[in-house]
């Protein structure tokens, strides 16, 4: 085997200069995330599929504070905020009725509309439940929806 230490500089200089270049590395894609498949792998489980979520509307901060402090969504706190934006991209809107909005919000704990066991409630009364009930802390709502749904429990 023949031995390159023999090489003088300009030699080297040769040979590299009819080497052809290194291709430049290809940079990762980052990528957007997929809000659509997000949701299904973390959030249909609990809050149904997308088309028919109990969670609609919500934004990134609220579905960020609610990974924060549902006990049962800590898991959830290694998603990237990227990853959180894109699943509060893709839910649909939040319903303005009050009968709607109790579906969306009050339901799941306080039963059908119908049969609630908080009818009567003002809007004063809801507001005061979600600063002061913990399971109800991540519950983020305009005095338009409160009073809506206000109005739907005929408070």
């Amino acid at each position: 085997m023949c031995s390159l230490s023999s090489l003088t500089s300009a030699q080297i200089q040769a040979i590299a200069n009819v080497l052809p270049a290194a291709p430049a590395p290809t940079p990762t894609p980052t990528g957007t995330p997929d809000g659509v498949t997000l949701y299904g792998s973390y959030c249909a489980g609990c809050h149904n599929p997308l088309a028919t979520t109990t969670k609609p509307g919500r934004n990134a901060t609220q579905i960020t504070n609610a990974i924060a402090t549902v006990s049962a969504m800590s898991s959830l706190s290694s998603l990237s905020s990227a990853q959180i934006q894109a699943i509060a991209n893709v839910l649909p809107p939040a319903p303005t009725d009050g009968a709607s909005l109790y579906a969306s919000y009050c339901s799941s704990c306080h039963g059908p509309l119908a049969s609630s066991e908080v009818r009567g409630s003002s809007a004063t009364d809801i507001q005061n439940a979600i600063n002061s009930v913990s399971k109800m802390n991540s519950i983020v709502l305009t005095l338009a929806q409160r009073q809506a749904i206000a109005t739907a429990l005929g408070g």
